[in-house]
């Protein structure tokens, strides 16, 4: 059978493809021009969100040398490298976008010097061997304040807002251009409509109308039931198909009405099953969160919408309904506001959380307590929210800063002992090295215990840390080729917090003593060795004059016998 159909629409088309080819040509090169500045203007956006980040990095990049004045951790150090190292990639990834001799290129220079300075500043804090309320760090950390401060206000300021002036500049040009399409695209529409009404009212009152007339008739009478199979249309095209296909469809529809009233009422018997399932998962999953000894909660826009028991014990009030409604920001510590306002943002982004947070709350009655918890984007009443699982770790914390505390008087003691003190964990890292020791043997320097005290490139053989670590304390000497001396070692096992075992090992010198024990015993083996000498003296002494006397009373009995 010809496809009739076909054949008219593809003439409709080509009588109408050739303004519409002149239309996608001009276009195309309008839409070039638009698309260009959509470029430029994307890579615009990514420099501000790089700026963005280097303000981000810039506000930061000073807490750990703050950090590290006030608790001493050499770990803030690594922090300060990331951040730094952060400033750095930034800066390069702006300066690799800008014009050699522009105005930004000058501005970056000076946010690179500004960053420079604070790295300068932040090495001599974290060279301060003891940081706590120390002036010099004090002073030091005035200055990175104020380099900061004149960065992020100067030309990083002034970088942001020729940014994002150049951006405002880019939208016009996408504006400007969008609207030259609209009317291009207009004028175009309007020669198409006009043709393509022209084409579509000969060619539907020729071929279309009449069949289609009667095909509608057709489909309501079998929407109104009528499955009877009648006469189709005989037009010798697509038409003719498509009645035919509507009577096959009619009398197959008659066939699985039956069939399908069969399968709705089996459906709606397992629909009614699932539900129950769904209503029974629900309850256990309600009973679960209830009777949790955690904290968990639910907020909407802010606010709380769910808490549990254990929830409203924890803040202090008398049952949940005293929260609801509450903006659970007005609970968190201000110490901690920022903190919470960044990570709520990022929850809401779909980012997840890299595991438990401690952080500072106020209840009700406004007792201070510290929490961990957790929190994941959810949805309530079809609206996103954060569902949060929180638990009361001050115990713990305060139970913590005790031991530290504890861990700081003994310090304070070793610090003052004149024996060598020194504690190494079971990687043989060394964590602590009194005075007295690194006046023998220097700065540890990051070295294992074994490169420090033995200028070795592995474990001793001889090294008794195994049997500390098991529990035992070992007493042994050991003469030091490094500075001449012989220590009497005290090996104790020492547990941590965190329930590992660590040793520590007090040296005292033994060098004079063992001197002074060494010549004793030569000088008792002399005596010894003389002793011996001059008891076989006397002994032969005696022997001698035994025999002497012996001669002489033969002598003596000699002259008193007759002459024969």
């Amino acid at each position: 059978m010809p496809l009739k159909i076909r054949n008219k629409l593809l003439l409709g088309f080509s009588i109408m493809l050739a303004p519409l080819l002149l239309l996608l040509s001009i276009n195309y090169y309008n839409y070039g021009s638009v698309f260009k500045n959509i470029r430029r203007a994307e890579e615009i956006r990514k420099g501000i969100h790089h700026l963005s980040q280097l303000q981000l990095a810039f506000d930061m990049v000073i807490m750990p040398a703050n950090d590290y004045l006030i608790t001493a951790d050499a770990a803030e150090k690594k922090e300060f490298d990331r951040l730094t190292g952060e400033i750095d990639s930034l800066i390069a990834t702006l300066s690799a976008k800008k014009e050699a001799d522009s105005g930004e290129t000058r501005m970056l220079g000076e946010i690179r010097e500004g960053s420079e300075g604070i790295k300068k500043a932040a090495q001599e804090i974290f060279k301060i061997k003891k940081p706590i309320g120390s002036r010099s760090g004090a002073k030091l950390m005035e200055g990175m304040d104020v380099l900061s401060h004149r960065v992020t206000t100067g030309p990083l300021a002034g970088l942001r807002e020729t940014v994002e002036r150049e951006q405002e500049e880019r939208h016009r040009g996408v504006e400007a251009a969008m609207g030259r399409a609209w009317a291009i695209n207009a004028a175009g529409s309007l020669v198409m409509i006009a043709l393509g009404v022209l084409v579509t009212f000969l060619y539907s009152n020729l071929f279309l109308m009449r069949p289609m007339r009667a095909i509608r008739r057709r489909t309501e009478e079998i929407a109104k039931g009528d499955l009877r199979a009648k006469p189709g249309l005989k037009t010798g095209d697509e038409f003719e198909e498509l009645s035919d296909a509507i009577n096959s469809m009619a009398s197959e529809i008659d066939s699985l009405h039956a069939h399908l009233e069969e399968l709705v009422e089996e459906r709606t018997k397992k629909m009614n099953e699932a539900l129950k399932d769904a209503e029974d998962s629900a309850g256990r999953y309600k009973t679960l969160v209830e009777a949790s000894p955690d904290s968990v909660s639910v907020s909407s826009e802010g606010k709380i919408v769910f808490i549990n028991k254990a929830g409203a014990f924890l803040l202090g009030a008398n049952n949940p309904g005293e929260l609801v409604g509450k903006e659970a920001i007005d609970f968190v510590h201000p110490d901690y506001m920022e903190i919470e306002r960044e990570r709520t943002m990022r929850i809401m982004k779909g980012e997840r959380e890299p595991g438990l947070l401690e952080e500072r709350i106020r209840r009700m009655d406004g007792k201070e307590i510290y929490i961990d918890g957790i929190s994941v984007l959810t949805v309530y009443n079809d609206k996103p929210a954060i569902l949060s699982i929180a638990r009361d770790v001050t115990y713990r914390k305060e139970a913590r800063d005790a031991v530290r505390k504890e861990r700081d008087k003994f310090i304070t003691i070793f610090d003052a002992m004149e024996d060598g003190v020194y504690m190494v964990n079971q990687d043989y890292d060394i964590e602590y090295v009194n005075p007295a020791l690194k006046r023998e043997f220097g700065p540890v320097e990051g070295r294992k215990c074994y490169e420090y005290l033995h200028d070795r490139k592995e474990v001793c053989p001889f090294c008794p840390n195994k049997e500390v670590w098991a529990g035992r304390t070992v007493r042994w000497e050991w003469y030091s080729p490094k500075s001449g001396k012989t220590y009497g070692i005290t090996d104790t096992p020492v547990k941590n917090p965190g329930g590992n075992v660590s040793k520590m090992e007090i040296m005292r010198d033994v060098t004079d003593s063992k001197r002074s024990g060494k010549e004793l015993k030569e000088r008792l083996e002399e005596l010894e060795l003389f002793r011996k000498t001059t008891i076989k003296r006397e002994i032969r002494l005696r022997e001698l004059k035994e025999k002497v006397k012996a001669l002489e009373k033969k002598l003596e009995e000699k002259r008193t016998q007759p002459p024969q």
